[in-house]
Order: C-alpha cells, then structure tokens, then sequence
C-alpha cells in the first residue's frame, strides 16, 4: 500500500534555523518525507526557510512560500516544501480567515478579543497529486486564544473546502492554537468532526508545545484528514531541537 509521508512544523520564525537544519539532516523521521508543512517560517537574507530547509532535506524537495507578516521585527510565512519524485504541486492559494473586526462570533466573545490586537490569519491552500491521488491540504496558524473565533476560522476552511471541486485526500494541519484550558470544547469539536468523515490522525500525540520558560507543555498542533476511501494514519512527535513546538509526523495509507 502507498503512504503519503507529511509533517507539519511551528518552527518559530526560523529563530533556531541551524538547530532545525540539524535536525533535518540527522534524523531518520525526515527521510523518505513527501510533504513538510511549516508555520511561522521566516526569511534570511534573500532566501526563505522553506528554501533551506528543501534544500537540506535533498535535490528533489522543492519549496513555496507564502510571506503574511511580521513578529518581533521578522517575517511570518506559511509554506510547503515538497519531494518533486512523489507529490506533484498543482497550485497554491493563500485564504483569509475571519478576523475579530469582522467575525460572525457574537459580541460577548469579541468584546474580551479585541484589546488583545490579534493578527489577521490565513491558511495555505495547496492541491497536488500523489501516486495518482488528488490531494488538497491546508496549512494552518490559527489565532492564539479564543475557542469560539478560532473554530470559525476553522468553518471557515471547511466551508471552502465544501465548494471546491472534490478531492480524494483532504488534509487540514497545523497549530490550531488548542489550548489545554479548552481542552473538553477541542474534544467535543474534533468528536463532530470525526461524525463528519475525518480522522483525528493526531488524537493520540499527547503534547506538541513546550513553554521556553515554563515548565509547560500544550497540544497546539493538530491533523484532520478525510479520504475519499477509507484511510489508515499513524502520527507520532519525536523531540527534535530547533522550536517551541514539535515537528507532527503523519504517515497516511492510502
């Protein structure tokens, strides 16, 4: 049986970029690895991390990056670096997510949100092909704080994937910013979602975020995936140094 070999990584504006090279380079979960979708990705010089990174992981991974803002004085991305011998890239999309000015969330909820001066969000739309199967991924960063906004952000990517023509294989991945404070609200989202048809390929990863000063750890990032045939998925966070936030692994039969 085909798997499809993906990873999804906070990498935390590049701020340890030698550390994730490393990783990279010695470690044995990036290899034979079709997809890498990263979040908070930054730019050095005239390169993008999207680009170091493709370019350490072998001469087959190619790189897209799209650029949304700025933090602490850098730039913010999400991209797609992709093996050029297993997934062919059709095209990429960058779709706006709601943001508090805007948002349908009713305004008790925004009333507490809006001192907070959180950043417009966006999720990368990428569709491909993979042993013959379409597929179509979002790479997502959703707003830090506030369950309710954020699952609009979230309806707002499932209603656009709802219009589009059909895929076989959806994914949708990333940090969802799931806070453990909203812990049993996440469950009950992820439980419908699963009555939907998707599977909550990440629901046994026990933690993906540790604090840099904290003796913290949360479950930010996630991986929903639908398949027009029945799937098998595997997903695991190995401790690799390079971000606040593990690499997700998922590996998906298909």
């Amino acid at each position: 049986m085909p798997r499809l070999q993906l990873c999804s990584w906070n990498i935390h504006l590049g701020i340890e970029l030698e550390h994730i090279l490393t990783s990279v380079r010695g470690s044995k979960h990036f290899r034979d690895l079709d997809l890498l979708l990263l979040q908070e990705a930054s730019v050095r010089g005239h390169q993008t991390d999207a680009e170091r990174i493709a370019a350490e992981l072998g001469p087959d991974y190619q790189a897209f990056q799209r650029n949304v803002d700025r933090m602490h004085g850098r730039i913010r991305g999400l991209a797609i670096v992709w093996n050029g011998a297993t997934f062919e890239l059709l095209s990429t999309d960058l779709l706006s997510l709601p943001h508090v000015r805007s948002s349908s969330v009713a305004r008790r909820h925004r009333y507490w949100l809006q001192p907070l001066r959180l950043r417009p969000r966006s999720a990368l739309v990428v569709e491909g092909l993979a042993s013959g199967v379409r597929v179509r991924l979002y790479v997502i960063h959703l707003s830090p704080v506030g369950f309710t906004f954020q699952t609009e952000q979230l309806a707002t990517i499932l209603r656009h994937a709802a219009h589009r023509e059909p895929c076989d294989l959806l994914v949708m991945a990333g940090d969802f910013n799931s806070l453990r404070l909203d812990r049993r609200r996440w469950a009950a989202w992820f439980e419908a979602r699963q009555a939907e048809g998707f599977i909550n390929a990440s629901q046994d990863v026990q933690w993906t975020f540790r604090s840099p000063s904290l003796p913290l750890r949360q479950k930010l990032d996630n991986a929903l995936i639908r398949g027009a045939e029945p799937l098998v998925c595997e997903a695991h966070c190995p401790e690799l140094l390079g971000s606040d936030h593990l690499p997700l692994f998922v590996s998906i039969g298909l």
